[in-house]
């Protein structure tokens, strides 16, 4: 990293950086062991490839104070990625992939406060985000993602309450979905959808009526759509190999892992809270809601996970002692004993031949001809943890 600051004047200032990262890495199959007597090829790779990923990332950020009430920041982020993959893959073959990707992403943003306690925002931002090795391998003509973000704010603080609020409005052009399948190392897949929004308002509200009291409440509130996508779900003979497509057109439809609804409250309570040892005893309780969400671009209901509610019990104690920081806890998580999940995989495909549910837990049946595969990640039960943290 190397960066260089500017105070031109009280009113101006700006700065520059230059960062540069480097990535090589090895990937490769191997059988190391086998049940089975005669089997050629143990301990040597059935494929080998080496990754490589360059990134240089250079910026500038300005910030003018027009009065002391008002001020507008501005940054500018380029970014040039390179990716250099060679060799064999299990699923693709010989690879040799070369591709430079340019990336820009310049943001304005004005804020204003007209008093103390009261503070607004305004900012506009363009991003740009490039796809992964994965995707690139799979689909060589995938384009890099491309969003446009406007965001207003809001915040009112005095001594005992805080409260914000926070509008944004997120218009993609080709934005890199999860559609629901994993890859052969567990990572979700995407694939560009031509157009995408997210609009929203997230907003918090804290409250401390009294020294060893607080109560806070926080929570997202959102549109998440994905607009004129045209689904591809390949179908398959009775040897597995693919036969046909059927492609689903939807003008409107759900992004994956995309809930509308996120709703967070907590309580704290001061047992001890000495400032001049920078002792505290407190406890800790934690409520979260998360609205229901989909596997895919689906939007059907075998793909949705639904909501769930959890809550988090905790114990902490903490203090100073000379140059070092402890910290102890005792956390109860899951309290309710709820059972939910919080992630997963989904598949659809098509079959020339009929399948039998029965004989797989995971399989589902959409259709006389569409199939689905689903998995989802159960999360614990009621359970608890303790640890202690020193630092220096």
């Amino acid at each position: 990293y190397l960066g260089l600051e500017k105070v031109w004047s009280s009113k101006f200032s700006s700065s520059v950086g230059l960062t540069f990262s480097y990535y090589k890495g090895r990937h490769f199959g191997q059988i190391i062991k086998t049940s089975l007597f005669e089997v050629n090829g143990v301990g040597q790779n059935y494929y080998f490839n080496t990754g490589k990923k360059n990134e240089i990332c250079s910026f500038l950020k300005t910030a003018y104070d027009f009065s002391p009430k008002l001020k507008a920041v501005f940054d500018f982020h380029l970014r040039s990625v390179i990716y250099n993959v060679n060799g064999t893959d299990d699923i693709y073959g010989p690879i040799n992939l070369n591709q430079n990707i340019s990336l820009i992403s310049p943001k304005l943003a004005v804020i204003y406060q007209p008093f103390n306690r009261l503070q607004t925002s305004f900012s506009i931002a363009y991003y740009e985000r490039e796809p992964y090795r994965e995707e690139l391998l799979s689909n060589i003509s995938v384009d890099k993602e491309r969003l446009l973000c406007l965001d207003a704010g809001l915040q009112w603080k005095s001594n005992r309450v805080m409260a914000s609020a926070n509008f944004y409005h997120m218009d993609y052009r080709d934005y890199l979905a999860p559609n629901g399948d994993l890859n052969d190392t567990g990572d979700p897949v995407r694939v560009n959808v031509p157009n995408a929004r997210r609009s929203g308002v997230e907003y918090n509200f804290e409250y401390a009526p009294f020294k060893f009291l607080s109560v806070s409440y926080q929570g997202n509130i959102s549109k998440n759509l994905a607009k004129n996508f045209n689904e591809k779900i390949p179908v398959f003979d009775e040897n597995y190999i693919k036969i046909d497509e059927i492609v689903r057109f939807s003008s409107s439809t759900p992004l994956a892992f995309s809930p509308s609804q996120i709703h967070g409250f907590t309580l704290k309570v001061n047992f001890i809270n000495k400032p001049e040892f920078a002792e505290l005893l407190q406890i800790i309780l934690n409520s979260k809601y998360v609205g229901a969400q989909f596997l895919d671009l689906s939007g059907k209901e075998e793909a949705k996970i639904e909501s769930y509610h959890v809550e988090m019990l905790k114990l902490q104690y903490s203090r100073s002692i000379r140059k070092s920081n402890l910290i102890a806890y005792i956390q109860l998580n899951n309290l309710s004993n709820q059972k939910y999940s919080t992630h997963g995989w989904f598949s659809r495909f098509g079959s020339s031949v009929s399948m039998d549910p029965e004989t797989n837990p995971y399989l589902g049946v959409e259709n006389k001809n569409v199939y689905y595969y689903k998995g989802l990640f159960p999360q614990a039960l009621r359970h608890f943890s303790a640890g202690v943290n020193i630092t220096f």
